[in-house]
């Protein structure tokens, strides 16, 4: 009897060590989960508006600001603007940097015709694939008899 309990260890003990092999081996390796890092899809540089639009308009000021509004922040340092007739100009942003502002230092001349040709980049270095042309002519901002 005591030779059957002996087999019966050996196979207990070669059926156990059988087991934890096949453990090991079959078992998926895991490895520690790297966190997720989420990156933020970049918003594509796109023009949106002018303001004030095109043609002749009515400003009430000289010095008033056209004020080109974008899908992203411009990144003035980089943003080519030129004026014409040449006009000495001021160019800033809002807060959020999207809307590019651009002020004629002594103003502009009323019944003048300007054209404002501007090559924004955005502040991750995104063009646009062609120059924006803007053309204005202020004329000067009369009240209305109903105001009188």
């Amino acid at each position: 009897m005591k030779e059957k309990l002996q087999k019966y260890a050996i196979l207990i003990i070669a059926v156990g060590v059988f087991i934890i092999l096949a453990i090991f081996i079959f078992q998926k390796k895991t490895t520690p989960s790297q966190p997720t890092v989420l990156t933020p899809t970049p918003v594509p540089f796109e023009f949106i508006n002018v303001y004030p639009p095109e043609g002749e308009r009515e400003f009430p000021i000289a010095d008033l600001a056209i004020n080109f509004t974008f899908t992203a922040a411009v990144d003035v340092s980089t943003t080519q603007v030129q004026i014409t007739p040449f006009t000495t100009y001021d160019i800033s942003t809002t807060s959020a940097g999207t809307t590019l502002s651009i002020y004629p230092k002594e103003g502009w001349l009323y019944n003048t015709e300007y054209t404002i040709k501007i090559e924004p980049e955005s502040k991750d270095g995104q063009k646009l694939t062609q120059p924006i042309i803007y053309q204005f002519k202020p004329i000067r901002f009369v009240d209305s008899p109903m105001t009188e």
